[in-house]
């Protein structure tokens, strides 16, 4: 069970937001079970984590996946049943306040072998043409396709696996190298683009019952940690590398790639392990580095600099999550926070060197505008792992520790 809790601005105007500072001029309370007791808590530590609506009803659906060193590992699924939850009146003279709550429930749970390094609903399933599957897709050693059917037990669900998907000549599935990532095209559901620790990106053709590999290419020096469709794109993509490069790819043409991004041109190369395009504006990517609290946005309209350098966090950046509609970006930190950056705003308090206002919108984009201040956190308990968005944008979700979290945006 979980209930929503309303995201507000950490601080007010003339307050410095201070990443190591957890009291601040409008703290969040605590999030404990106790204050919150429709917060999920699973048996196993949880990573894997995307949010979709059920096709038959509407109600959310909550992939989650725990990461073991064993060979013990869940792949969970929730759904979500929504309620109010009316709130006394402070005093006689005051006006109660309600708020909205999911009362969350696990209908599939499925054992898994190795940890899953990335999952997501099919992209179809939130929009109106769908066609009803249930689709969901992992990668750890190699792709699976899941469908969630009904089962013989009321209210329950079962993950039935309709393929295990490779592009290597290998049969044993225990010596493949491990997939690090994917993307499931949102325009083209049919199209989906896998990325491996052998250097390679694979584009995966999906038609009804044929999953077959169309092509695959070398796309890296070493390792490909990440891979994203730019936004609206049925053929560009963004890879991203332990060599330290953010690189561009056209299924049109696979013979040419544009670096959009390298770090080792400052004799200072370290590991990029997830990138996301923006769903906003498609020029737009986030990008994290392996060990940083550092989150670098790269513009695809000015290659090789990063727009905004967004260092607020007091450990390592782990996640990265566009909102669906609007330019605003979550992250989740091994600094036990989530933080909220709105790029559609200006903040009066942040000045130039010639003490005028700076836009924080990209396309206004000044050079000496490198940082921007989070508008909004949330402080977990634990480290936050992942982070996602409801598919209409109005709830982002987080695993830290063994716990599911929902909170609710609320600008107000």
């Amino acid at each position: 069970m979980f209930t929503h809790m309303h995201l507000k601005p950490p601080f007010s105007e003339g307050n410095y937001y201070s990443p190591t500072s957890r009291s601040i001029s409008r703290p969040f309370k605590s999030s404990t079970q106790q204050q919150y007791p429709s917060s999920y808590i699973s048996r196993y530590p949880l990573y894997g984590l995307d949010w979709s609506f059920d096709t038959t009803d509407s109600t959310p659906l909550i992939a989650l996946s725990s990461y073991r060193d064993d060979s013990t590992n869940k792949l969970e699924i929730l759904n979500g049943s929504q309620s109010i939850i009316p709130a006394p009146p402070l005093s006689p003279t005051s006006k109660s306040c309600s708020s909205q709550s999911y009362n969350f429930s696990l209908i599939s749970d499925h054992s898994i072998k190795y940890p899953i390094t990335r999952l997501q609903w099919d992209p179809s399933m939130s929009s109106k043409n769908n066609s009803n599957q249930q689709l969901l897709a992992t990668t750890s050693e190699c792709l699976r396709i899941y469908q969630l059917c009904d089962s013989d037990s009321d209210n329950s669900k079962k993950l039935i696996e309709k393929s295990a998907l490779t592009n290597s000549k290998i049969t044993n599935l225990n010596q493949l190298p491990p997939m690090t990532s994917f993307d499931w095209n949102s325009f083209d559901p049919t199209s989906l683009i896998t990325c491996s620790i052998d250097t390679t990106c694979t584009a995966w053709n999906l038609v009804k019952e044929t999953f077959v590999a169309k092509s695959q290419l070398i796309a890296h020096d070493s390792e490909v940690y990440d891979v994203k469709y730019i936004y609206g794109d049925k053929n560009v993509f963004a890879s991203c590398s332990s060599d330290g490069s953010v690189r561009l790819f056209d299924l049109r043409n696979l013979e040419q790639s544009t670096i959009i991004y390298d770090n080792t041109l400052n004799g200072n190369s370290k590991t990029l392990l997830r990138l996301a395009s923006s769903h906003y504006n498609a020029n737009q990517i986030a990008l994290l580095t392996q060990d940083s609290s550092n989150v670098i946005i790269l513009d695809l309209r000015n290659v090789g600099v990063p727009v905004y350098s967004l260092n607020h966090s007091s450990a390592p950046v782990d996640s990265i999550a566009w909102h669906p509609t609007k330019n605003l970006l979550l992250t989740g930190s091994d600094s036990m926070q989530v933080l909220l950056y709105d790029f559609s705003i200006q903040q009066s308090n942040q000045l130039s060197p010639t003490n005028s206002p700076i836009s924080t919108n990209i396309d206004d984009y000044m050079h000496s505008n490198k940082n921007h201040l989070p508008s909004y956190k949330f402080d977990a308990q634990m480290e936050v792992n992942n982070v996602c968005w409801s598919p209409d944008g109005q709830c982002a979700g987080f695993n830290s520790g063994k716990c599911f979290q929902s909170v609710m945006f609320s600008p107000s």
